[in-house]
């Protein structure tokens, strides 16, 4: 098979988000070339996620080749010459660009080339395809993957749940991004969310059956096992987390906010378990240290309250780290924050709420 080399290099580069590269997992360190009538289709997968990219080679005739994928990567970095000649010679993938490089084929445990998965094979024909904004998803992500749990005593809180409105938990905070984008509630990886993101069009279209979702964006395309785990949730507990009311609110400027939270943060102790006070005062949230030796404050923009009680200023304990990070997450200027209960406080803004536990020290 021969292809231009600039075309080879830009499909390795939207085929290489799909690499898994478990070691434990054979599957996820290969990388699967397959040509067809000048029809060129390279494969990745992490066992659950299959990302493929297509494009055009100068050779009609079939070939089919799976090798590791790391070592193609590298290599096709380092090229300058004009096209690629990839070959099969008895076990070895001979590749000629610049110099002419062999490569021990990896062989199944038959002794036999390895056949690589092609869950588009089983995809349902009849599924209605719908479209939605690539936009929509970088901003999920940017807005509810800090909220996400990185560690596996829930595996479902790993996940975003995507239906009417987008949910992501990891027990401590519950992010809402009210974003429709599946008809059906979905339980979305973070990988396949990632991949996705990476899209560079406007606009994807997704088939859901009751195996895959299929995600295809131009000449790139993933494919990811639907997960079965949906109603494990806990939706309920979530929305009624997230529907917490409270007495006041105020808003402040963003990356002030983060400003004085970057800076008391050096202050704050590991033994404190990272916390600072917030002190919800007239004019200000004021933010200090658990011990009290360092303090900034932050003015309100714009405060309100529904309670009819005469003002008295209010302190909680939050993780400095982690409240950065969920600040972080917001592009608008302003932040608005609510307070008055004792286990939690919220960050809201027009299309998104985050709740956030409060700490006791």
């Amino acid at each position: 098979m021969k292809i231009k080399t600039k075309e080879f290099k830009e499909l390795v580069s939207k085929v290489s988000i799909g690499i898994g590269g478990d070691k434990l997992i054979p599957i996820t360190e290969l990388i699967c070339i397959s040509n067809r009538d000048g029809k060129v289709t390279l494969i990745t997968t992490d066992a659950t996620n299959y990302v493929y990219a297509e494009g055009n080679s100068e050779d009609k005739n079939d070939f089919d080749v799976v090798i590791f994928a790391e070592q193609l990567v590298k290599l096709v970095g380092k090229l300058t010459s004009e096209y690629i000649t990839f070959e099969i010679e008895q076990d070895n993938l001979v590749i000629s660009a610049n110099g002419k490089y062999t490569v021990e084929l990896p062989l199944d445990e038959n002794g036999e080339f390895i056949k690589y998965p092609n869950p588009r094979e089983d995809m349902n024909p009849d599924v209605k395809p719908v479209e939605v904004s690539i936009e929509d998803i970088k901003k999920a992500i940017q807005i509810a993957k800090p909220s996400l749990a990185t560690t596996l005593e829930r595996p479902v809180l790993t996940n975003y749940y995507a239906g009417d409105t987008v949910f992501a938990t990891n027990g401590v905070f519950v992010t809402e991004y009210r974003k429709k984008l599946f008809d059906t509630p979905q339980l979305i990886s973070a990988k396949l969310m990632d991949i996705v993101g990476s899209f560079t069009a406007n606009k994807a279209t997704v088939m859901i059956d009751d195996k895959y979702i299929y995600v295809t964006c131009g000449d790139v395309s993933v494919y990811s096992k639907v997960n079965d785990d949906v109603d494990e949730y806990a939706l309920d507990a979530v929305k009624q987390f997230i529907s917490t009311q409270f007495d006041h609110s105020c808003k402040v400027n963003t990356s002030e906010f983060i400003s004085a939270l970057d800076r008391i943060s050096l202050f704050v102790s590991k033994y404190d378990n990272d916390a600072v006070r917030l002190t919800f005062d007239k004019d200000s949230i004021a933010i200090s240290n658990v011990k009290s030796g360092s303090n900034e404050a932050v003015g309100y923009v714009e405060k309100k309250s529904k309670s009819k009680k005469k003002f008295e200023a209010f302190e909680v304990y939050i993780n400095a780290k982690m409240l950065m990070d969920q600040l972080k997450a917001y592009v608008g200027e302003n932040v608005t924050v609510e307070y008055g209960t004792d286990f939690a406080i919220s960050l809201v803004s027009e299309d998104t709420t985050q709740i956030i536990s409060l700490m006791e020290v």
